[in-house]
């Protein structure tokens, strides 16, 4: 009896400790869990905003909520950002941050700035893009340590000639205004190494350029300029060259004067040939020529380092292309290809093949000997089937075969144990075999518009708990 009791009296005693334990255990929980819970009842559009935010307090290094609590130390704020807060005009208190060092006020309703400005000794950095601001206001002239300066996405027809006395500028941003020349006083920012002028609506190279001979990247895409003045290949230390979507029609002879170039866009333009000396450009290695009509290359472009290409969309591909071998990165999409070129077998160093938007039926032998082939993109063909030999493409992780007439799933990518991505959307499909659970490295898998039955659904699902499948 008496056992019984004190028994009785035991498992009292330690359901009570383990409901306290617990409580105890279950406070601790909520206490560290606080956060995570809190933003895993936010909605989809308040998490979107609360990862906006923290990606701005990262960009600024200063919390976007402490403009207050900078104010009570305004000697110590070295950086502020005000973006995103629709602000008209800028607040007053803001002349006591003499200090600043970078400023940020993006995206706001601004149309001039304050002469207070002008006491910012030490400001480096100031960006106003995607505000109202017609032309640069004066007292951005008198912040002579500014470094790097951004007034995109506003409509500034014009820039003053006093740019020029901002002598410490290394980096102008002026991109989606309504520019139609640029001053000529540029030419004395001596220490500018990177301009961007897209979207805007210059007609020619401006002439100021030539004196900038410290510019290393310039971007001129997306205005109206009809043609290449020498001015543009006096600056010979550029690196990174952007002048796609221009209506010029050719290429003089004088880009060879561009040693150091490395990326060269000229996409969506009217260029039908590239001159000879083009081939002595030794030091490009990105080249993007879509969207243009280019028939051939010079028989010397075989020389060139190039590893990355863009011929997309040129209704055709240069005849010569044969002599490239040495590309990791080709681009041949939406030029009406019947077929995959047979030559590609002999490009040892291809990493990355995108012949999308074709009208290729058989992918043939061209691919089976390109051991280094990582990334291939052949969506929106008319492919029916996959050769067994394209099972040699051992380093293959990603193949986007969406949007052709595939009946039934490729055996040879079983092969490839390196896949991370299948895509195969917009196809015949009725069902998956079961041994694609024998790619361990297999992340996604893309199978949605397939006419494949609920119960085959459920059936892959089942079978891939680790994958993310879209049906």
């Amino acid at each position: 009896m008496i056992y019984k009791e004190i028994k009785a009296l035991l498992v009292v005693l330690v359901i009570t400790l383990c409901f306290t334990t617990g409580n105890e255990l279950l406070a601790l929980s909520n206490n560290q869990q606080k956060d995570t819970k809190q933003t895993n009842t936010l909605t989809p559009e308040q998490r979107r905003d609360a990862m906006k935010k923290k990606r701005e307090e990262r960009v600024s290094g200063v919390s976007t909520d402490s403009y207050e609590e900078i104010l009570k130390n305004p000697e110590n704020a070295k950086r502020l950002s005000l973006r995103n807060k629709n602000l008209k005009e800028i607040p007053a208190d803001l002349s006591t941050l003499v200090n600043l060092e970078y400023l940020d006020l993006t995206n706001n309703d601004l149309s001039d700035l304050p002469s207070f400005l002008a006491n910012f000794k030490n400001l480096k950095e100031l960006k106003l893009e995607s505000n109202r601001f017609t032309n640069i206001p004066a007292v951005v002239f008198k912040i002579t340590t500014l470094e790097k300066l951004n007034f995109s996405g506003n409509t500034i027809v014009n820039i003053s000639q006093d740019i020029k006395s901002l002598t410490n500028l290394k980096s102008l941003n002026l991109n989606k205004n309504k520019l139609s020349s640029l001053p000529s006083q540029i030419s004395e920012l001596k220490l500018l190494n990177e301009l961007q002028v897209n979207n805007n609506d210059l007609t020619e190279i401006p002439a100021g350029l030539k004196g900038c001979t410290t510019l290393t990247v310039l971007d001129l895409g997306y205005n109206k300029i009809t043609s290449l003045s020498a001015n543009l290949f006096l600056l010979k230390n550029l690196s990174v060259l952007v002048l796609s979507n221009n209506p010029f029609k050719s290429i003089p002879n004088e880009i060879n004067e561009l040693t150091r170039l490395n990326l060269l866009d000229i996409s969506s333009c009217s260029i039908t040939s590239l001159p000879t000396e083009f081939s002595e450009l030794k030091s490009l290695k990105k080249l993007n020529l879509s969207s243009n009509n280019i028939e051939s290359l010079p028989e010397s472009f075989a020389k060139l380092n190039i590893k990355q290409l863009d011929l997309s969309n040129n209704q055709r591909l240069p005849y010569n292309l044969d002599k490239l071998t040495k590309i990791a990165s080709l681009d041949i999409s939406k030029n009406n290809l019947m077929v995959i070129p047979e030559y590609l077998k002999n490009f040892e160093s291809l990493q990355s093949l995108d012949a999308s938007n074709n009208k290729i039926k058989e992918i043939g032998s061209a691919l089976s000997n390109c051991k280094t082939l990582s990334k291939l993109i052949l969506s929106d063909n008319d492919i029916s089937s996959i050769p067994e030999s394209f099972g040699n493409c051992s380093s293959l992780e990603t193949i986007n075969l969406n949007n052709n007439n595939l009946t039934e799933f490729p055996k040879a990518l079983l092969k490839l144990s390196g896949l991370k991505i299948i895509m195969m959307s917009k196809n015949q499909l009725k069902n998956v075999p079961s041994e694609i659970g024998g790619l361990d490295n297999l992340k996604i898998l893309f199978l949605s518009d397939n006419p494949i039955s609920k119960d085959e659904k459920e059936k892959i699902i089942k079978a891939l708990p680790k994958i993310r499948v879209t049906l």
